[in-house]
């Protein structure tokens, strides 16, 4: 699973971009990451679980002066290279206050 988040300005300048990735992780007696199944002693689960919510808290830098803006988050599955899926999409906008 693979977290995209972005921001725009009101005028569609995007001023923010952030990529997350949610999985399990291989690693090695030392604690290293590692790929290959044979060096592979244990694994870190890193994963979105299933039926469980998970909050994210981004500071997005809204240039001074800014009104508003769009805030959009993608959650996609991502089940082989070509072969991925948006599970959710959201899109907020927002106003500020002078």
């Amino acid at each position: 699973m693979v977290l995209d988040v972005t921001a725009k300005t009101d005028d569609g300048k995007q001023i923010f971009s952030q990529r997350k990735e949610f999985k399990e992780v291989g690693v090695d007696l030392n604690g290293d990451q590692r790929v290959k199944a044979w060096e592979i002693k244990n694994t870190i689960d890193l994963a979105l679980q299933p039926r469980q919510t998970h909050t994210e808290r981004l500071a997005i830098p809204f240039p001074e002066g800014t009104t508003g803006g769009e805030i959009e988050a993608t959650l996609t599955y991502h089940h082989r290279p070509g072969e991925e899926f948006v599970v959710h999409k959201a899109v907020r906008k927002v106003t500020f206050r002078k």
